[in-house]
């Protein structure tokens, strides 16, 4: 996150900000990117002349740096003065102190997919992937349908404070939250309450333009499941459209054909009627070692750890229903470190 102080911020005549600022400081100068257009009124603050020589040497390298961030670039701004366009110290210090929550509908499952597309998108997942090890970044558990009461209850603390923290409470909450769009077929347009809730919070967030995450696992890593192989190979003479909303779990309805939903007989109407058989009586099984039946979320979402899984075959399964879609996600996410 990019983070300024406002013009006045550092005038002689405000009250002494150095102690809090030292702390803020010392705990984000690693995390976040301070921007710094007017060097000059830094130096002549107390603050600035307060500091080690190492520290002062440290700004100075900020100030040349920020002539490489944009100005257009959205910035928060830490100010004296008590409006809704900047914060305090102690407002800032909140937000850009606290990990940022990337809430998933499945911790368990859903960060499979998240984690293979960080490690094969370097130039945005580098930083994501560093901020993670350093604790910066955290996984919530959103319990699919109950993300909308983990919302209310990061929102509660600062809704409980308003003294401390007057401004509408989505603003001090650092969260993105990854949502399956749950779509039958192309265009399907049932809005989910639960996006609509996610819409309302005012927070980050972003819905899936396939059905569910399993939807974006490359084809060749189908080959790694066993003991499927009729169902496997059904599915791989899907069209890419027809595996973007098909239910990877459930199959095809049971159902004779001419009885489904009228957009799933045009979604599904050129697969030959030995792989309608096949996709609507049999299932993806994955067994345990001992012989019994397994989880399907769990199993299929670890074939994402696959070695097989590279940028360019997740590109071309994920492409499909839209150009740069996961390189997007990771761009969200990048935005809010």
């Amino acid at each position: 996150m990019i983070y300024t102080f406002s013009d006045s911020f550092f005038d002689k005549s405000e009250v002494d900000i150095t102690v809090n600022l030292d702390k803020l400081w010392h705990n984000i100068k690693d995390r976040h990117d301070l921007y710094l257009s007017n060097f000059e009124a830094i130096k002549s603050s107390n603050w600035y002349i307060g500091l080690r020589g190492s520290s002062q040497k440290e700004l100075e390298n900020l100030f040349i740096k920020s002539a490489n961030i944009p100005k257009k670039s959205s910035k928060m701004i830490i100010s004296n003065s008590c409006d809704d366009d900047s914060y305090s110290i102690s407002e800032a210090e909140i937000i850009l102190t606290t990990p940022l929550k990337i809430i998933l509908e499945n911790i368990e499952y859903d960060s499979y997919f998240l984690d293979a597309i960080i490690s094969c998108y370097p130039k945005w997942g580098q930083k994501i992937k560093e901020q993670q090890s350093k604790g910066w970044i955290e996984y919530i558990n959103g319990g699919g349908e109950s993300i909308s009461n983990v919302v209310v209850i990061l929102k509660a603390r600062f809704e409980e404070q308003k003294e401390n923290f007057p401004k509408d409470s989505h603003r001090y909450v650092r969260a993105f939250i990854l949502l399956d769009s749950d779509k039958k077929y192309p265009n399907d347009p049932t809005i989910k309450p639960l996006h609509t809730a996610v819409s309302e919070s005012y927070l980050p967030y972003y819905v899936l333009k396939k059905r569910e995450k399993e939807n974006y696992l490359p084809n060749e890593i189908f080959d790694e499941i066993e003991n499927n192989e009729n169902f496997i190979q059904a599915i791989k003479r899907l069209t890419p459209i027809q595996l973007d909303f098909f239910d990877l779990e459930d199959g095809l309805p049971d159902k004779n054909f001419n009885q489904l939903d009228q957009n799933l007989q045009n979604l599904y109407s050129s697969i030959p009627e030995n792989d309608r058989r096949t996709l609507r009586k049999e299932k993806l099984i994955f067994y345990k070692i001992s012989g019994k039946k397994d989880s399907f979320k769990a199993r299929f979402s670890q074939l994402f750890l696959s070695g097989r899984v590279t940028r360019e075959n997740l590109e071309k399964r994920a492409n499909s229903t839209g150009k740069d879609e996961l390189e997007q996600i990771l761009l969200k996410i990048h935005e809010l470190l």
